[in-house]
């Protein structure tokens, strides 16, 4: 499910991916939500497992791309919650999608796009809902499939960085700021059985911790992982001494809780 203002009218509106064809309903601005499936979506007979919403093509409102089995597409929208294909077709991955994550990668104002799905995909946009593949250049190459994606700064530098799961373990992959993106899971904790990652500040301390999370029983290491960003925290491996002189070393070292 996708909820944000579609329709330009200032409420919260609601897109559900199903099997066969998926819903759109209106927020009427009182709570009550109206189907204008019919005239919001063109029919269609996939089988949506993520969605997300974004302004693709920096007209102001808000698009849609559908992660399918197999593929993605994107639809765009009038502005009043009615979504059309573009006429040109966003590249796609031809296999089951597991993850979606829209947000400015390279730091030229419009919205890319990160699609997981057998491997990873970094989808570059040229401001008007072109998209080309970008990820053999900017992306490290990753030994298993990629599952939940988050894009956030984690380590407080305005880029978005990029927490996920590949091969049910805990990734990081830190932007250099251009779009460009370094494997820097070492600086996670290690463990396993994890299918989906949320971030947000938990501990109030103003950096952005992140909830690893797996709701597969059977697996090994299913539950959910608490780790915690150290970036603000401070540690020394020896007793401070008061009026001493000290040497800085910025390291991000998250922990779980």
């Amino acid at each position: 499910m996708a909820a944000s203002d579609i329709d330009g009218d200032g409420d919260a509106d609601l897109v559900f991916a199903r099997t066969g064809a998926n819903y759109v309903y209106r927020n009427d601005g009182n709570g009550t939500f109206i189907d204008i499936t019919a005239t919001g979506l063109p029919a269609e007979a996939d089988y949506t497992w993520e969605m997300e919403l974004g302004d693709f093509d920096g007209d102001g409102d808000l698009d849609l791309v559908c992660g399918n089995s197999p593929g993605q597409k994107l639809y765009l929208n009038n502005g009043s919650a009615q979504f059309s294909p573009p006429a040109a077709p966003m590249p796609s991955v031809q296999s089951r999608t597991r993850g979606l994550d829209a947000g400015d990668v390279d730091g030229d104002g419009d919205v890319d796009l990160f699609v997981s799905a057998s491997s990873l995909h970094l989808l570059l946009n040229d401001g008007a809902a072109g998209f080309s593949d970008a990820s053999a250049a900017r992306l490290p190459a990753l030994s298993s499939s990629v599952g939940g994606l988050g894009l956030a700064d984690v380590d407080g530098d305005d880029d978005a960085d990029l927490l996920l799961v590949h091969g049910e373990q805990a990734g990081l992959l830190l932007n250099d700021g251009s779009g460009t993106f370094v494997d820097a899971t070492a600086l996670l904790p290690l463990y396993g059985g994890s299918a989906g990652v949320a971030t947000a500040d938990v501990d109030a301390d103003g950096d952005l911790d992140a909830l690893f999370y797996h709701d597969y029983a059977y697996s090994p290491g299913a539950g959910s992982h608490l780790a915690f960003n150290l970036r603000r925290q401070l540690t020394s491996p020896f007793m401070v001494v008061s009026g001493g002189t000290y040497q800085h070393a910025a390291r991000h070292l998250p922990v779980v809780g």
